[in-house]
């Protein structure tokens, strides 16, 4: 019952902020203009696979990458992105965090969906993607929809979003 609901002091009981951004996005996906088309047939066409990693560090700026192929037509690509201190700040892991011992991984390896998605937005268009992630805990947060951690549950919402808007599967 904790997670779907809590007490407010003044107004009594209201959503739980992880539902009501869930709710959120699900009025943005369904509620939107863009007419949506559902296949009657499978995609004959292969799925494109990809495959991220992240690396955090102590003492070193946290990257991530992401390796693409597309069985299609053969290509191949990567990225690499260095996570800027802001971000960090802004996911909780500022300097005194990190100094002492925190890690932002799990965040880390997240963002490289929604960047993979933004980064890959014609290539992904209308296509079945195959993703590999390999954190467990991020993994588990796009298996499930969404996080009670607050910067996880915005990354697997900006995925959603982003793979709702191209058509990826």
């Amino acid at each position: 019952r904790l997670h779907y609901d809590t007490v407010h002091p003044t107004l009594g009981w209201a959503l739980h902020p992880a539902l009501a951004l869930s709710l959120d996005h699900l009025l943005h996906m369904f509620l939107g203009d863009r007419q949506r088309v559902v296949p009657l047939q499978p995609d004959a066409r292969p799925p494109l696979l990809v495959a991220s990693d992240a690396q955090a560090e102590p003492g070193q700026q946290p990257t991530g990458a992401v390796l693409v192929w597309d069985p299609l037509t053969d290509a191949r690509s990567g990225r690499v992105t260095t996570f800027s201190p802001s971000l960090l700040a802004t996911w909780g892991y500022g300097p005194r965090q990190l100094a002492e011992g925190g890690n932002p991984i799990m965040l880390c390896e997240a963002a490289m969906v929604p960047l993979f998605l933004r980064e890959y937005a014609v290539l992904v268009r209308g296509r079945r993607i195959l993703y590999f992630l390999d954190n467990s805990s991020a993994l588990h947060g796009f298996v499930k929809g969404g996080s009670s951690n607050a910067p996880l549950g915005r990354s697997i919402q900006i995925a959603h979003l982003l793979a709702a808007s191209s058509g990826a599967q």
